[in-house]
């Protein structure tokens, strides 16, 4: 029995069998592929129908859960920036007025930078991308690294820019590599250039 105040939620009891992929670019076919849940991105190529400007070894693909992943990852590079920068002490009032001045030019990065839509681009293994698996919405990263086989874990880190290392070195070196990390997650998230 429902009372006064109760909530209730409606959700479906299976998954709907298709998932829609959006393709663009470089293509005389469909630009909406249906397939089966499960299918791969081998499915879709045997359905894709370049032109002669296309270049399918340079396929690129998008997924929105890999952008909301991306969005976060920057927004906690961009938490440990501002941290760093409003937190560094000074022994002299000099000191005090240059990271004045720097923490002030870097809030008003910290301000672009959030302003940053990722993309979700995942980084494709051109020897085995066939074979990943698609979502939901996807058209035509931490990042998305598809896995290879032979590869390590150092590997993989490497690929997505690397550790967040902690230093105790000066915080002036510090604060350049946090900004040079947060310019490359930006550059492989969302492919775009801040003009500061």
């Amino acid at each position: 029995m429902i009372e006064d105040g109760d909530v209730v939620t409606v959700t479906a009891d299976r998954y709907a069998g298709t998932i829609q992929v959006r393709v663009d670019e470089a293509h005389n076919g469909a630009h909406a592929i249906v397939l089966p849940y499960g299918a791969r991105l081998g499915d879709v190529l045997v359905q894709l129908h370049p032109n002669a400007l296309a270049e399918v070894e340079s396929l690129q693909l998008y997924r929105a859960s890999v952008a909301t992943r991306q969005k976060e990852m920057l927004n906690v590079a961009l938490d440990k920036l501002e941290e760093t920068t409003f937190n560094a002490r000074s022994s002299t009032q000099e000191e005090a007025t240059l990271r004045l001045r720097d923490a002030e030019l870097v809030k008003q990065f910290i301000v672009k930078a959030r302003q940053v839509e990722p993309k979700g681009l995942v980084v494709l293994n051109p020897d085995s991308f066939q074979n990943v698996i698609l979502e939901q919405g996807e058209v035509a990263f931490p990042n998305g690294i598809e896995y290879s086989n032979g590869l390590n874990a150092r590997d993989y880190i490497e690929q997505v820019g690397g550790f967040s290392q902690k230093s105790n070195k000066s915080k002036g070196i510090e604060l350049t590599r946090d900004i040079t990390q947060v310019i490359y997650q930006i550059a492989v998230a969302a492919k775009a250039a801040l003009d500061l």
